[in-house]
This record gives C-alpha cells, sequence and structure tokens, in this order.
C-alpha cells in the first residue's frame, strides 16, 4: 500500500490540467482520517484541514500526508456549528482552484474519473452529488482502500450536499451544511457523482461517536443544531438497521 496522499496513487492523468483543493474541518477523525486522506490525494492538489482540538491520533495521521496544510480552530471543547459554518462558508473564498471541496472526514466524493467528468461538464458552477449512507460492519483498516472493499449503502437525500463547485460561485451554506444558498452560479441537481457517507461502520462505534459528540454538544442543543447527537440508542440502533436493509453495491453499473 503507497503512504498516505503519496502522487502514484493520483488517476485521470490523461486530464489532469484543473486544480482542486479540499477543505475539511475534523475532531479526533483517527479511523477514518487515512482513507479521506488517500481518497482525496488522488486527484486534490491540496487538502486544508481545520483540525477542532483533536486529543486522538488524527493530527498525527495527517502530518504523513504531504498534501495536507493543517491549522487549528478553537471552541473551548464544544462542537460549535455556528463557528464551523463561518469556517465553511469562508476558508475556499481566496482559493484559484478550479474547484473547491468541502467535506466532512466521512464523506468521500467519488466517481471513476472526477477531473474528466468535471471537465466535460463546465457549464456547471456546482454539483450536488447523491449522497448514500454506508454501512461497514466493522472499523476498517487503516491500510485499506475503503470504497473497493465497502460499496454497501443507502441512500440519502438529506446528505446530499453541495459539497464541490468552482470557487467564483457566490454561495454560502446554512448550519450543517446540508443546505446551501446559491447567489450566482448553475448547480447540477442529477449527475453522476456520489458522495460515499461513512456514517456506519458498526452500530457500536455510531452509539460511541454520538455519545462523544453529545458531550460537546451544549451550545449546538441551545441553538437546535446537531440534535442527532443526542438521538436515543434504541432510536440509532432503528436508523442502523434500516439503512442496512435498504442497502445495496452502489457502485454497481446500473446506477450509472
Amino acid at each position: 500500500m503507497s503512504p498516505i496522499g503519496s502522487k502514484d496513487l493520483r488517476c485521470d492523468t490523461l486530464y489532469k490540467s484543473m486544480r482542486i483543493e479540499v477543505y475539511s474541518a475534523c475532531w479526533n477523525e483517527e479511523i477514518l482520517m487515512p482513507h479521506f486522506l488517500r481518497h482525496y490525494s488522488q486527484f486534490a492538489d491540496a487538502i486544508y484541514l481545520f483540525d477542532n482540538e483533536s486529543t486522538d491520533s488524527t493530527l498525527d495521521i495527517a502530518a504523513k500526508c504531504p498534501i495536507a496544510k493543517i491549522s487549528t480552530y478553537r471552541t473551548g471543547g464544544e462542537f460549535r456549528d455556528d463557528i464551523l459554518i463561518c469556517l465553511k462558508n469562508g476558508v475556499w473564498k481566496s482559493s484559484k482552484a478550479d474547484y473547491v471541496i468541502v467535506a466532512d472526514t466521512d464523506e468521500l466524493l467519488y466517481h471513476p474519473n472526477l477531473i474528466g467528468y468535471l471537465q466535460n461538464n463546465p457549464q456547471f458552477d456546482v454539483f450536488q452529488p447523491t449522497a448514500y449512507h454506508m454501512v461497514v460492519g466493522r472499523i476498517p483498516s487503516p491500510k485499506e482502500n475503503l470504497i473497493s472493499t465497502s460499496r454497501m449503502g443507502a441512500i440519502s437525500g438529506k446528505h446530499s450536499k453541495m459539497l464541490i463547485f468552482k470557487p467564483t460561485t457566490d454561495m454560502f451554506y446554512y448550519p450543517g451544511a446540508h443546505k446551501a444558498h446559491i447567489k450566482k452560479g448553475r448547480v447540477s441537481y442529477k449527475n453522476e457523482l456520489r458522495i460515499m457517507h461513512y456514517r456506519y461502520l458498526t452500530l457500536e462505534h455510531r452509539l460511541k461517536r454520538n455519545k462523544e459528540c453529545d458531550a460537546r454538544n451544549k451550545t449546538n442543543k441551545s441553538l437546535g443544531w446537531s440534535k442527532h447527537f443526542g438521538y436515543p440508542k434504541h432510536r440509532v440502533k432503528r436508523e442502523f438497521f434500516e439503512t442496512i436493509e435498504r442497502a445495496y453495491n452502489v457502485l454497481q453499473p446500473r446506477m450509472l
């Protein structure tokens, strides 16, 4: 397995004539960070990580990626959507890239030839890929290719975010980034792009992650944001198994 972010993982070499930058905020993502960095290093020129005071090995992992640029934003130990949305709406504004991707660490934007697809669809300024809640069933090895080994997922319209766009677009996200307001720019709502949202590794991991995030969610609760972290165990369990029941191989040819 090549090192995280190594150049020989890059794809689309026949089309490579555009710059893509990735922007992501993170907190304690040591499990998914290797997969996030390896995936986006295939076609991105730079990955900008905004760490929210991680206490695990997230920063050590990120430091090994040659195209990752790391900074820290502080929120006093809380998960603050009001601060996070300002970050997501501002950090890419001065970018000179052809496209920027604003994604969470568990969101992998997928197309077998992303550069070529973007070059063949220059009329669009913003793409809203179809999102899928992916179910892995185990804690993945940091060295595996997650998209190759875990392709079972179920469509989630709510998570079909406008996460890839030209930085010249006049747009802003609402809290949670599930919705965005486009002041200027043409949006592609139906396209071949997918968001592989690795929400469900195992049920135990989902419950543990929710509990950890809910403990940092005081201000958000007062504003009515990120309430899903506080869902009771029975609801999380129900949603987990409902996703499994609806899941299928999202990369089968019939989905193109």
